[in-house]
């Protein structure tokens, strides 16, 4: 092995691997499981090379845990190296894991616990119970008293039942700033003691039900910017909690919810949020917008995913929402936005009938870039060339 700094060698093992991404601050369209795991498979394989190698990479390979097993739930217990746990910033945990159940081979896990042995803990994901799961769970009450001092991000799958654990780490978190829930809610706490999340910047609901969005709805958050909304599908709950927070929001992005094609939550959005800067959605699958206006809007970003892995672009739906981007309801505009930078799009943008779309926001001098900040040019004469199937040059 070439005489190196540890320092260097650790650099350049990080390099071959996917960039780890612990953060909580918002991120549009975020789905970032995939490159984590792909990070620990590959740095998994790095500490076998040899011993060195094994303390290069040692702090990265600890730095995300995944507790859904006997094993690793054990070794967890019997982990004695201090340094180990204060590697560790980022655990999921299985549902089943922190519940009681007539099947359960352990006493479920205690979050409380769980930061008192890791304390640099700043990530804690409780992953939703899969259907063929859902019997036979009830809440386990926890006898320690609940810190979670340095929890910055929470993404947390509830049930009927075993909600307590949830309040117990949101009231005593106060320096969490990502906050991701789905599942039911129903909280013991009364309606005149309400949750206060002073660090709260970002807000995922998935798949949520009414009642715990009413719950939500009793919230102080005075930091809140950014919310991400996957349901429940009544326009009049989403109206509702936007009454509330609406004008103090930054960003709303609709998550990929069928739901959305059926009524029109954009125009809901646009009326209720003032202030707002940046908007996302899936334009496949939501419905193009009624007459609104709003005059802070800057930035849309459109994910071009679509509801099925076989369905085709609806052509009419995708230039209705460019009619409205183009139009005079958002003045402001500057920037629309395209996710993912390439697959889908790249079919959408080389057919001719997407040079028409290009040209409208272009003559209202507005910015159409890719997700990696490619700024994607326009000129009558690639329209003409596109239109006559004649173009060379790459767009």
């Amino acid at each position: 092995m070439v005489e190196l700094p540890p320092e260097v060698w650790l650099q350049i093992i990080l390099f071959a691997v996917p960039v780890s991404n612990f953060n909580w601050e918002y991120e549009p369209f975020e789905g970032h499981d995939d490159v984590v795991n792909e990070r620990v498979k590959i740095l998994s394989s790095v500490v076998l090379v040899c011993r060195a190698w094994r303390a290069f990479a040692e702090r990265a390979v600890y730095e995300s845990l995944k507790l859904d097993s006997r094993a690793s739930i054990a070794a967890l217990e019997h982990e004695t190296d201090d340094r180990r746990k204060a590697y560790v910033r980022r655990v999921v945990l299985s549902y089943q894991n922190t519940q009681i159940s007539p099947a359960a081979f352990h006493q479920p896990i205690d979050p409380a616990r769980l930061f008192k042995r890791l304390p640099n803990l700043q990530i804690l994901i409780r992953q939703p119970l899969h259907l063929r799961q859902k019997q036979g769970y009830k809440y386990q009450s926890y006898a320690e008293e609940s810190s979670f001092p340095s929890l910055k991000r929470l993404e947390w799958w509830g049930g009927n039942g075993d909600v307590t654990s949830l309040d117990d780490i949101l009231q005593n978190a106060p320096h969490i700033e990502h906050l991701s829930l789905g599942g039911s809610y129903t909280s013991p706490r009364p309606a005149s003691a309400a949750l206060h999340l002073p660090a709260l910047a970002t807000l995922s609901l998935q798949r949520t039900d009414a009642p715990f969005l009413n719950q939500v709805r009793s919230w102080c958050m005075p930091r809140l910017a950014h919310l991400v909304y996957g349901g429940p599908p009544a326009p009049l709950m989403l109206d509702a909690l936007l009454a509330q927070f609406g004008p103090q929001l930054h960003t709303f992005e609709l998550a990929r919810r069928i739901y959305f094609l059926n009524e029109d939550y954009i125009m809901l959005v646009l009326r209720a949020c003032p202030a707002l800067h940046t908007l996302a959605f899936f334009v496949n699958i939501t419905m193009p917008p009624g007459p609104v206006t709003n005059g802070a809007l800057r930035v849309v970003r459109l994910h071009g995913a679509l509801l099925f892995v076989d369905s085709v672009v609806n052509w009419e739906t995708l230039s209705a929402h460019f009619a409205f981007l183009a139009g005079p309801a958002l003045p402001a505009l500057e920037r629309v936005v395209l996710y993912p930078s390439h697959g889908i799009w790249d079919d959408v943008v080389w057919d001719a009938r997407f040079a028409g779309l290009h040209r409208a926001l272009w003559e209202r001098k507005c910015v159409l870039q890719r997700a990696d900040g490619e700024c994607m040019s326009y000129s009558v004469r690639w329209e003409l060339e596109m239109s006559q199937g004649t173009l060379l040059d790459g767009y």
